[in-house]
């Protein structure tokens, strides 16, 4: 096993292949796919909150089952787009892309928006089962979960 396999706690199943080899093409065309994402959020933000709604409800969950490794990787491609982005991007844009993403890849993941009364804050987020996969749990505790999508 190479180096480079065990710096990302890999472990190699196959003998002479790099465990990292195969799965750069897969995160570099999720990134792609998200950045696509980020863009598609853009043009339907200057319809309206109701398109940014629509698309998000109209995206539904494929069959299979999803495993954490799903998850990982959507969230990694997520946050790598959000960096790349020629704009600065907000919450509800990384939880809209995060959320369609999730979805198609066969994760039922929930959008979820909340406020906090004072001071006077809005949030947005992705639940998989319950669980944030985006933010840290700690601050969300403060915020009065107003919709989910």
């Amino acid at each position: 096993m190479d180096g480079r396999g065990e710096l990302r706690g890999i472990q190699d199943t196959t003998a002479g292949t790099p465990a990292i080899g195969p799965r750069l093409p897969l995160r570099f065309s999720l990134m792609c796919i998200a950045m696509c994402e980020l863009v598609w959020y853009d043009l339907l933000a200057s319809l309206g909150f109701s398109r940014l709604r629509a698309s998000v409800s109209h995206t539904k969950c494929r069959g299979r089952a999803a495993d954490d490794e799903t998850v990982i990787q959507v969230v990694d491609a997520v946050r790598a787009a959000c960096v790349l982005y020629f704009k600065k991007n907000h919450c509800l844009q990384r939880a809209f892309v995060a959320t369609r993403l999730l979805r198609r890849r066969g994760v039922d993941a929930t959008l979820l928006i909340g406020s906090q009364p004072a001071p006077i804050r809005s949030h947005a987020w992705v639940e998989v089962d319950g669980v944030p996969v985006i933010n840290r749990t700690t601050h969300l505790a403060f915020y009065k979960i107003i919709d989910r999508w």
